[in-house]
């Protein structure tokens, strides 16, 4: 009995070690990442692979803020950040100063398939000042915004979606994020409306 429990734990310890090594191995340049930011009041899920959004109703995706449970969270100040180390940037490091009554602000960030389409849709209603575009922070531009938009992610580069604004004309924009001697910068990329699935 001892001889086979002994076996059993040798094969055991064998097949860990070797799925670690296939772990190890795993291609990550083939990935991207894309921040997200959530708030009560707000809407925003990432549908990687696809381009082309599904219904608000539809389980597909990755929901970053619109469910009852953000909401919530949101609402009772006990939301959190989701961080896998990109880089920060204006809207990233000053979020608390985005914080509204009964609104908390929080980010998510998400692994991405690299060279495959990956869309995004974002909504507000009333947190127009949650977003600074290229620098330049807006206040009560507008109630409400929202679209759908699609791009491709480029391996190993990290993406921050939001809203930027032209006067009074709001739009979604996908900014890839760049670090540089010590700065990080925001460069919009191509986008186009992505349509309903």
């Amino acid at each position: 009995m001892n001889k086979l429990l002994l076996g059993v734990l040798v094969a055991l310890a064998f097949v860990s070690s070797h799925a670690e090594e296939t772990v190890a191995k795993t291609d990550t340049t083939a990935k991207s990442r894309i921040r997200v930011f959530g708030q009560n009041g707000a809407g925003a899920r990432v549908y990687p692979g696809l381009s082309c959004v599904k219904s608000v109703w539809s389980s597909d995706g990755i929901l970053v803020s619109g469910g009852m449970g953000q909401a919530f969270s949101s609402f009772v100040g006990m939301a959190s950040n989701i961080s896998l180390g990109m880089a920060e940037t204006d809207s990233s490091r000053n979020l608390s100063s985005k914080d509204g009554i009964l609104s908390k602000a929080y980010y998510q960030e998400h692994e991405i398939a690299a060279g495959q389409p990956a869309s995004v849709a974002l909504s507000y209603n009333d947190v127009s000042s949650f977003y600074i575009a290229n620098g330049v922070s807006y206040s009560t531009v507008g109630r409400r915004c929202g679209g759908n938009v699609t791009f491709t992610p480029q391996a190993g580069m990290d993406y921050e979606a939001g809203f930027a604004w032209s006067g009074k004309k709001c739009s979604i924009v996908i900014n890839q994020i760049l670090s540089k001697d010590g700065n990080v910068e925001l460069h919009p990329v191509p986008v186009a409306e992505a349509p309903s699935c």
